[in-house]
């Protein structure tokens, strides 16, 4: 407690505060003339009042001693929000990596149809030619995927470069022969039957459906893991905010406990 400059015989102001929270100012009351023979308790108060300590300025001194939530809260508050910061990060990627291939999507729409795709295979591909950037990456999409043309064996009757360039030998590309394992370093099953036309050794099914239907696998995947970050999300808040606050009101009922020890040490 701190003392005024130029205290009076009969009034004293006391300050006290708490990490600069509280500041609580009283009076002391006039004190009574004892008439009769005192109690020990009496004798004890009369002691603590001539030391300026009253039974008010002690219950201001416990209230100021003991630390309300809003003491505790900050730390706690502080790295809750950074991980929420983390979580809400996150989800935002993978609302903009979604957002982004739909617009992408919808500005080349017109160039992402069956035709399309039918009418670029038939008059730019080449077969087996690496060094030639649309077929090799044609080649590499129809092994990847196990898939053949784009509607399937039968586009390479209709592709122009590719029946020039292998002299009407072969009915379809090595792309479209089945593998095992189904990959570039996969061993054909029979190359010499594939290239002749036999079905029982080609991929029958046409890249663009199987494309599609991977990607809209692909699309549901991603929203279906954007529902589970936000379910685990809202879980995680529950969980951490029940502990806060059991935390908080642990801290601030031990907090009271020392604060009325403190109290009590200052009333003798």
């Amino acid at each position: 407690m701190e003392l005024d400059d130029h205290p009076s015989p009969d009034k004293w102001k006391c300050q006290a505060s708490c990490q600069g929270l509280r500041h609580c100012h009283w009076k002391e009351k006039q004190r009574a003339q004892p008439s009769g023979p005192s109690s020990p308790r009496a004798n004890q108060t009369h002691g603590s009042e001539d030391l300026g300590v009253t039974e008010e300025s002690v219950s201001v001194l416990q209230r100021a001693a003991t630390p309300g939530p809003e003491m505790l809260c900050p730390t706690l508050l502080h790295r809750c929000q950074g991980m929420k910061a983390k979580f809400f990060l996150f989800i935002l990627i993978i609302f903009l990596a979604e957002l982004s291939a739909a617009i992408l999507a919808f500005i080349f729409r017109e160039n992402l149809t069956r035709e399309f795709f039918t009418k670029e295979l038939t008059k730019h591909y080449q077969g087996s030619n690496d060094t030639d950037v649309f077929s090799a990456t044609w080649n590499s999409v129809m092994i990847t995927f196990g898939c053949c043309g784009v509607n399937g064996p039968e586009d390479f009757k209709l592709a122009s470069v590719f029946r020039l360039l292998s002299l009407d030998s072969e009915e379809v590309p090595e792309a479209c022969c089945q593998r095992e394992p189904q990959a570039r370093d996969g061993v054909l099953l029979s190359r010499e039957d594939c290239l002749l036309g036999q079905s029982q050794f080609i991929n029958k099914q046409g890249c663009y459906s199987v494309i599609l239907n991977a990607f809209e696998t692909y699309v549901y995947l991603a929203g279906a893991l954007a529902i589970g970050v936000l379910a685990i999300e809202k879980a995680f808040w529950e969980t951490t905010w029940k502990r806060a606050w059991h935390l908080i009101s642990s801290q601030y009922m031990l907090k009271s406990r020392e604060g009325r020890h403190l109290a009590q040490s200052h009333h003798w």
